[in-house]
């Protein structure tokens, strides 16, 4: 199943977000009506997921190959 034929809308990184910015989460948050418990964030940068942890969303530090 590739992203085109989800049952479900994500939030895009078109056009090369600043994840390290916390504003792009609560942006998220908002634009989604979700409740920052029951997200959980994975990333590879870890400033990103500082970023995550300041609207009290958790986080993964993916340190594999893709």
């Amino acid at each position: 199943m590739g992203f085109d034929n989800l049952p479900y809308e994500i939030f895009t990184c078109e056009g090369n977000p600043n994840k390290s910015n916390p504003k792009y989460f609560k942006k998220l948050l908002e634009s989604k009506k979700l409740l920052s418990n029951h997200c959980l964030y994975i990333d590879h940068k870890t400033e990103n997921l500082e970023s995550a942890n300041k609207h009290n969303i958790k986080g993964i530090h993916f340190t594999g190959d893709f």
